[in-house]
């Protein structure tokens, strides 16, 4: 019959008992590593991103955008079939812009 005691303690030369380390036990720095990991850089990356695309899918003519590269400009016209928008920078200046290069709005 297998004798679980003496799978977990072995007796050395000495006549000694020594603990033989668990494995899963080497397992758990790993984990704990990629639940922090997990919360503090991939989750609000997530969270970000969602709120991005929310604000992309929610433009209307009018609205007060920035861009990536620090434009600051109004929608003039939405392109629904492209993924483009008109935007105007000031009263002679009109440009396109793809929706992925909107940063944001301002309020």
């Amino acid at each position: 019959m297998f004798d679980f005691i003496n799978v977990l303690f072995s007796p050395d030369v000495g006549g000694t008992v020594v603990n033989k380390p668990n494995p899963l036990l080497n397992i758990i720095p790993l984990v704990l590593v990629f639940l922090v990991f997990y919360f503090l850089a991939i989750r609000p990356q997530q969270k970000q991103q969602k709120e991005k695309l929310e604000i992309i899918k929610n433009l209307k003519i009018g609205d007060k955008i920035y861009t990536n590269s620090g434009i600051i400009c109004f929608i003039q016209e939405i392109e629904i079939d492209k993924d483009v928008v008109k935007v105007k920078i000031d009263d002679n200046t009109a440009m396109l812009i793809y929706k992925n290069s909107i940063a944001g709005l301002i309020s």
